[in-house]
């Protein structure tokens, strides 16, 4: 690389070579008790289960919740931009 000459790529990562692809069975119907909540969630908030994970809720009534268990960029292609703007040489030792 020239001195002061920056440059750049552009990455695709396809979902399954990501974060998945997106799974229907991770959306489930869970009850509030098992979920420790006396209130039902809004829906598109996010909240931590009982077991630690964190999910996105769909939907919810006074009785349960319809959860998503996918990660939130499952079925997504990543695009990522990388610019290199400079290579720095470690001295030997």
């Amino acid at each position: 690389m020239e001195c002061g000459k920056e440059k750049k790529k552009i990455l695709k990562i396809a979902p399954e070579e990501a974060y998945g692809e997106y799974k229907d069975y991770l959306v489930q119907k869970i009850p509030l008790l098992r979920l420790e909540l006396s209130e039902p969630p809004e829906a598109g908030e996010r909240i931590i289960t009982p077991g630690g994970k964190e999910v996105k809720v769909l939907d919810s009534t006074e009785t349960c919740a319809i959860l998503d268990f996918n990660h939130e960029l499952a079925g997504k292609t990543l695009i990522l931009e990388i610019k290199l703007v400079s290579i720095v040489s470690k001295p030997e030792i």
